[in-house]
C-alpha cells in the first residue's frame, strides 16, 4: 500500500508542476503573440484557465497530505488536550466527509456534462474532460485526510502503549 502511495504521491507533484509550466508558458507565448508579433493567440486564456484549474484541485490534494492548509486554532488551543484531540478528530472526520461529498457532487456535474456534450469555447475539449480534475483532487484529499486520521488515532494511542509497557 506505501508504494502505491508513493507513486499517487509521485503523480501529484509531477502534474501540479506540469500544470504549472505549462499554464506560464501559455500565457507568456500570448503575450508574445499580442504585444511582439501583433496576432491574438485565441486559446491561450481558455488554456491557461483550465491549466490552472487542475493545478489547484491536485494542489488541494498535496496541501492535505502535507498538512499545509491554513487554520485558525486559537479556540482549540485554549482547550485541555484531551478536548483538543477529540475536536482534532471531529474536524478531521468532517473535513473527509465534504471531501467525499464534493467528490460525489462533481462526479454528477461531470456525467451532466457527458450527457448534453457540452465543449469548451475555442479548444473544443469535451466539458467533462475539463472538469474530471474534481472529483479526482477532492478524493485524493479524502484518501489522504483518512492517512492523517489514521496517524492522528495512532500518534494518540503511543503513549498509552508506551506507558502500559513500562
Amino acid at each position: 500500500m506505501k508504494k502505491v502511495l508513493k507513486v499517487v504521491y509521485r503523480i501529484e507533484d509531477v502534474l501540479v508542476f506540469l500544470t504549472v509550466v505549462a499554464m506560464v508558458l501559455v500565457v507568456c507565448w500570448s503575450v508574445l503573440c499580442r504585444r511582439v508579433f501583433m496576432i491574438p493567440f485565441l486559446v491561450g486564456e481558455e488554456l491557461s484557465r483550465y491549466l490552472m484549474i487542475w493545478g489547484v484541485f491536485i494542489g488541494i490534494a498535496i496541501g492535505v497530505r502535507r498538512k499545509s492548509h491554513v487554520g485558525i486554532r486559537a479556540l482549540v488551543d485554549v482547550l485541555p488536550i484531551g478536548s483538543q484531540r477529540v475536536v482534532d478528530i471531529i474536524q478531521l472526520v468532517i473535513t473527509t466527509v465534504m471531501y467525499v461529498v464534493f467528490g460525489i457532487v462533481a462526479f454528477g456535474m461531470i456525467l451532466k456534462f457527458m450527457k448534453t456534450g457540452q465543449t469548451s469555447t475555442m479548444l473544443r475539449l469535451p466539458m467533462s474532460f475539463v472538469y474530471t480534475i474534481l472529483p479526482i483532487g477532492f478524493w485524493l484529499s479524502a484518501i489522504h485526510s483518512v492517512q492523517e486520521i489514521i496517524q492522528y488515532v495512532r500518534d494518540m494511542r503511543a503513549p498509552k502503549e508506551q506507558e502500559a509497557a513500562q
